[in-house]
C-alpha cells in the first residue's frame, strides 16, 4: 500500500523565532535600549530578546544573523532554554550557518532538559527519523510522552506508532489512529491532514472516502499545504466529491503558494477552456415558486455552455447552450434528467446583468403544452462547498 511514502504523512514541523519579549514595551529603540542593560546585569532573556531582533530584524534593530547567533549561544550559556532551542533550529534548517544536525539535536537536547516543550518534542522527532541522533523508537516515546498534552508531540506519537508497525511489526496501527484523531481534535493542523489519510488508505480506521474528503478540506481550510493539495487534486478529479474546476484551481493554487512545487503540475491539468461557474436564486411559474441553482461550464474560447439546473428537485441537464458577449444574451437547450421521455426537452433563454442571470425556462410535453418558468439568480463572491469542520 502506497501512502506517499512516510515523508507525505510527516510534513516538515516548523518552529518560529518570534518569541515574545520579556522587557519591558516602552517604544522600539527604549525597548532595545533596556534589554541591553538588562542583558549587561546577566539577564539571559533579555540577550534573548536582542537576539531574536538581530536575527529577525525587528525593533529597530537591523538584521545580522552573525550577531543574532552570538547573543543566543550568550543566553544559552547563561542557562535560558529559549536561546538553546532557537540555537537548536538554526542548526537544524540552516538559518545563517551551514545546516549541522548533530549540532542541532545537541541544542534542543540542552533545551530538553531545561523543560522546554517544543524542544522536548524535536528530541522525540528526532529519534523517530534518526535525524542527528541514531534512530531509536524506544527514546523517541521517552521524550514525547513528556510532553503528551502538546499537539504536535501527540501527533508525533501516532506517526511513531504507525512506524512501528511499518517497520518492525510491532506497532497497531489503531493506535496510530487514536493518537492522530486525539491531535487533530486538539486542533494539530498536520494532524487532520495525516487522519484524512489514514482514513484514504484504512490505516487503522475502517477506509472511509467521504471522512477522508472531510478532514482533508479541515486541514486545507487551516492552511496545511498537503492538505491543499490533496483537496485540489479531489476536485480536479471528481473523487469523493463533485467535479469543479474553480475549486480545483483556488486549492492547488494556494498549495503551491504554500511551497507544494506538485500542485503545478495537477494546475497544467485543468482545461484551460473550462470553467465551472454557480448561480444561485429563485424560480417561478404557474403553480410553482422556489429556489434553482445553476452549475454552468463555460467554454470560454468557444463561447460556450452546458451544464446542470436543479429546480424544485428536478433536474435539467443543458446539453448545449451559446453565451453572446456582445449583447450578454445566452440560449440553451436540453432534457430532463431522469425522466425517461426524449420529448421533456426545454429550451433556455436569458441575459447576463453583472453576476445575475436573469431569463426563461420553457418545457415542451409530447402534447403541445408548454410550461414556462421565469429564474432570477446571482453568483456568490465566493461559493462554499467544503464543510468548516467536524
Amino acid at each position: 500500500m502506497n501512502v506517499s511514502g512516510l515523508s507525505a504523512l510527516l510534513p516538515a514541523f516548523l518552529a518560529l523565532l518570534l518569541l515574545p519579549f520579556s522587557c519591558a514595551m516602552a517604544g522600539e529603540s527604549a525597548r532595545i535600549l533596556e534589554c541591553r542593560e538588562n542583558a549587561a546585569k546577566g539577564d539571559a532573556s533579555a540577550m534573548t530578546d536582542i537576539g531574536v531582533a538581530y536575527f529577525n530584524g525587528t525593533d529597530g534593530v537591523g538584521q545580522d544573523r552573525a550577531e543574532g547567533l552570538n547573543w543566543f549561544r550568550k543566553a544559552a550559556a547563561a542557562g535560558n532554554e529559549n536561546a538553546m532551542n532557537n540555537l537548536g533550529i538554526i542548526y537544524r534548517d540552516g538559518l545563517g550557518v551551514e545546516a549541522d544536525q548533530v549540532e542541532s539535536h545537541a541544542w534542543f537536547m540542552k533545551a530538553a532538559g531545561a523543560g522546554h516543550t517544543p524542544a522536548q518534542f524535536s528530541v522525540g522527532k528526532n529519534y523517530h527519523d534518526g535525524n542527528g541522533v541514531e534512530k531509536d523508537f524506544g527514546e523517541a516515546e521517552k521524550w514525547l510522552l513528556k510532553v503528551d498534552e502538546y499537539p504536535p508531540a501527540v501527533r508525533m506519537l501516532g506517526v511513531l506508532e504507525y512506524s512501528r508497525f511499518r517497520e518492525t511489526g510491532e506497532g497497531r496501527p489503531e493506535r496510530a489512529a487514536e493518537f492522530m484523531r486525539k491531535a487533530a481534535e486538539m486542533g494539530d493542523v498536520i494532524a487532520k491532514y495525516n487522519l484524512g489519510v489514514f482514513y484514504e488508505n484504512g490505516i487503522g480506521v475502517a477506509k472511509d472516502d467521504n471522512m477522508a474528503v472531510l478532514w482533508f478540506a479541515v486541514a486545507a481550510q487551516g492552511g496545511e499545504s498537503a492538505a491543499q493539495l490533496a483537496i485540489g487534486r479531489r476536485f480536479l478529479a471528481g473523487e469523493g466529491v463533485k467535479q469543479d474546476y474553480d475549486e480545483a484551481r483556488r486549492w492547488l493554487e494556494e498549495a503551491l503558494k504554500n511551497g507544494e512545487e506538485k500542485a503545478r503540475a495537477e494546475l497544467a491539468k485543468i482545461p484551460e477552456t473550462a470553467r465551472t461557474v454557480k448561480f444561485t436564486g429563485k424560480a417561478w411559474g404557474t403553480g410553482l415558486r422556489g429556489l434553482v441553482d445553476f452549475d454552468m461550464e463555460l467554454m470560454e474560447e468557444a463561447g460556450g455552455f452546458s451544464g446542470e439546473i436543479v429546480f424544485e428537485g428536478q433536474r435539467l441537464r443543458i446539453e448545449t447552450g451559446v453565451m453572446n458577449d456582445g449583447d450578454k444574451t445566452f440560449s440553451g437547450r436540453g432534457t430532463i434528467a431522469g425522466s425517461g421521455d426524449p420529448e421533456m426537452a426545454f429550451t433556455l433563454f436569458g441575459k447576463t446583468v453583472g453576476r445575475v442571470l436573469e431569463g426563461k425556462i420553457a418545457v415542451q410535453a409530447l402534447d403541445g403544452e408548454e410550461a414556462e418558468i421565469s429564474f432570477v439568480a446571482e453568483r456568490p463572491a465566493r461559493v462554499q462547498t467544503i464543510a468548516a469542520g467536524p
